[in-house]
């Protein structure tokens, strides 16, 4: 699924949840984003996060949380020599509780936290000629995103810019790592 399609249904979500009887009084949010992420020692760089936050009232919520991110450097790259690059990506899905602190200005702080899951696959490849050979090494655990942001502008559309840290349990392969997600783009609100 790429991202237009996870954006495109995440406003159809927000929407049920905004029609859904009962819900009269609650909203929803939807939040796309180019993001940035380091991960232990890995500097996964350039990405994208979104996230889909359906409000009970004002100040709490609960919200839905996916991001991606890639990173990939040439280590040898020159003409009639074998080409030799590594790459890491890292995604994750995860869910939980939001505050929202809503002041009569066009600033709202906020904050969550969010428990799921993440991936992550670092590869080194070997490439001449028509022959590629890679080396892969895949983790997969639970993700826990901690952190908040703010959401500038009252109406239909806002900016939002947000921090995370970031604990993620691979289990086998290293256990626990720490990290950061800076993101910020752009918030859509359903009432």
């Amino acid at each position: 699924m790429n991202r237009t399609n996870i954006i495109w249904a995440s406003l159809a979500l927000a929407m049920l949840f905004r029609a859904m009887p009962g819900m009269a009084q609650s909203s929803a949010e939807v939040f796309g984003a180019y993001s940035w992420a380091r991960q232990g020692e890995a500097n996964i760089g350039k990405g994208w996060a979104e996230s889909t936050t359906w409000f009970l009232n004002r100040k709490f919520g609960i919200e839905g949380d996916i991001s991606g991110h890639r990173y990939s450097r040439d280590l040898v790259n020159f003409p009639r020599l074998p080409r030799l690059w590594g790459s890491v990506n890292y995604f994750t899905v995860s869910g939980g509780p939001k505050f929202a602190f809503p002041f009569e200005g066009s600033v709202t702080p906020f904050v969550h936290g969010l428990v799921g899951g993440a991936w992550s696959r670092a590869s080194g490849n070997l490439s001449y000629g028509d022959t590629t050979v890679t080396v892969a090494q895949d983790a997969g655990g639970i993700s826990v995103l901690y952190g908040g942001g703010l959401d500038i502008g009252k109406g239909l559309i806002g900016f939002r810019a947000q921090a995370d840290g970031s604990l993620f349990d691979s289990g086998v392969i290293a256990g626990y790592s720490h990290g950061v997600r800076l993101s910020s783009g752009i918030v859509i609100r359903i009432r």
